[in-house]
């Protein structure tokens, strides 16, 4: 990969190369929305599991207490 990219460029380059064909007739605006999207749910159900585990609370919140 060329080291001018930005890490943006470079998220997308890579999410192109994984997705294949899928990702052939989205632009990088509609991939990048895909992209944060994907990366606040999976934040989410990493929270949501969590917390069902750390006494209603996420791992940083329960080792912080």
């Amino acid at each position: 990969m060329d080291q001018d990219l930005t890490n943006n460029e470079m998220t997308i380059e890579e999410a192109r190369k994984i997705l294949g064909k899928t990702a052939d007739g989205m632009s990088d605006e509609q991939l990048q929305n895909q992209l944060t999207m994907m990366e606040f749910l999976t934040e989410s159900w990493l929270d949501d599991y969590e917390k069902s585990i750390f006494e209603g609370k996420t791992l940083q919140e329960f080792v912080q207490s």
